[in-house]
């Protein structure tokens, strides 16, 4: 409603909360070691995108100011662009993962998990096809929204995913056992990647609990570590961990070897 939009108290808390979004994006761009490791982490683009609209809407309306002779079109349109810039302020909730190891931990489990997330999208994808085929053949006589392939596809997703809506149901004894089949399949499709996928958020969750407790107690390569770590898992300890395993075998066999002249030793 207009009146909630021109509210002048809402509309002075927006202005601040962009000043201070804005001031805390430019502080940390300026004290950044490196320009380009910011632009490339996910949580600064975020950010940035979070308050880009704002400007985008400023200089668009200033624009338009400026000509004088703005048609009503190009009002409505630049008002669709408003909107649409509007919308990407949500992405300020992401900026709870900065304090939040559950979300740092699930982003890790995504990014290392794509081959898993795959699987099921072509394990749903075939499931809908399929499904969604023969409910249509079944149902299309019918009156009851199985009138395209799309909507069949819409049915085949909810059924699969055992959301269930309820809008589109079928009606024939085929297009019921094709729903019952959709269902019990969909159960087996989902159940089995995601237990791969539960395994490793348990393992990065702990090892970034891990993590912070090194930080806690002061331990400052585990610390540099996390710090450097740009989904909330480190990789670098992966690859130090890696690193010591072959020191100290290399320790082992050096120890194990008949020891050579002091001078001969290489560094």
């Amino acid at each position: 409603p207009d009146g909630v939009r021109d509210d002048p108290v809402l509309r002075h808390l927006e202005y601040f909360c962009i000043a201070w979004f804005s001031f805390e994006v430019s502080s940390r761009l300026l004290l950044a070691p490196s320009t380009r490791n910011f632009f490339c982490h996910p949580l600064n683009l975020i950010d940035i995108v979070s308050v880009l609209p704002f400007y985008l809407t400023l200089l668009a309306s200033l624009a338009l100011g400026d000509r004088g002779s703005a048609s009503g079109e190009d009002l409505g349109d630049l008002g669709k662009v408003v909107q649409v810039f509007r919308l990407m302020r949500i992405f300020r909730v992401l900026k709870l993962a900065r304090h939040s190891t559950g979300l740092r931990s699930l982003g890790a489990t995504l990014k290392h998990s794509y081959r898993e997330v795959g699987i099921l999208l072509l394990y749903l994808a075939v499931g809908v096809s399929v499904f969604s085929g023969v409910a249509y053949t079944a149902e299309k006589e019918e009156d009851v929204g199985f009138d395209t392939i799309p909507a069949c596809w819409w049915w085949g997703t909810v059924s699969m995913t055992t959301v269930g809506y309820g809008d589109v149901v079928p009606v024939t004894v085929t297009g019921k056992l094709a729903a019952s089949g959709c269902i019990l399949g969909g159960i087996l499709v989902v159940a089995l990647p995601i237990t791969i996928i539960f395994n490793k958020f348990s393992h990065f969750y702990h090892r970034q609990k891990a993590l912070e407790a090194a930080v806690r107690s002061s331990d400052p390569r585990e610390f540099e570590d996390l710090l450097s770590s740009v989904d909330g898992v480190s990789e670098v300890s992966l690859e130090t961990s890696r690193e010591t395993s072959q020191e100290e075998k290399s320790t082992d066999l050096e120890t194990q070897a008949p020891s050579g002249p002091a001078d001969s030793q290489v560094y």
